[in-house]
């Protein structure tokens, strides 16, 4: 597997502004800036480049609000590269924005069973478990990625998930 830096696509990631209903829209807008550098293994693809360009565009379609248009180029990707997180993580951040919250949580399901590791997966789907009133849900996968963002030294982005554990529970 070839290793290459996202940093582009996670730092468009990183200004996206999330609209949300009921408790999740105060968790979430005490979320700054959220995501910041990831490093992605991606299988090998004839295709690589295009899976890039259209990773790339669905990331700056969510920056832009067009929700519909990013969810089309995430579908792409995985067309190309069906193993790539990335995609599952932009089209559920898509579905959420419409407020798909079934959709967006099948989306993450997708990236966390081709990779159960995956913090950033946990960390969304968490929030979007809350939309879907499954608080506990919701605090299992935010406990989940703190854990996961601890191991891997992401120290502030651990901090924000316990916070919005705080947040659940005191509601």
């Amino acid at each position: 597997m070839q290793k290459f830096n996202l940093a582009v696509v996670i730092m468009v990631l990183s200004t996206i502004a999330i609209t949300l209903k009921a408790e999740a829209r105060s968790l979430w807008t005490d979320q700054p800036r959220i995501l910041s550098t990831v490093t992605a293994q991606v299988p090998d693809s004839t295709k690589k480049d295009d899976a890039v360009m259209y990773l790339k565009r669905g990331f700056d379609r969510l920056k832009e609000k067009k929700y519909q248009e990013a969810i089309a180029d995430f579908n792409q990707v995985i067309k190309l590269e069906p193993d790539n997180i990335y995609a599952y993580l932009g089209k559920g951040l898509g579905n959420f924005s419409l407020e798909n919250y079934q959709a967006a949580k099948e989306n993450f399901d997708q990236a966390l069973e081709i990779s159960p590791n995956f913090a950033h997966g946990y960390y969304f789907r968490g929030f979007t478990r809350l939309m879907l009133s499954d608080n506990r849900g919701a605090i299992a996968d935010l406990q989940k990625a703190s854990t996961l963002f601890t191991q891997a030294g992401e120290l502030e982005l651990a901090q924000k998930a316990d916070s919005a554990i705080e947040k659940i529970q005191k509601s």
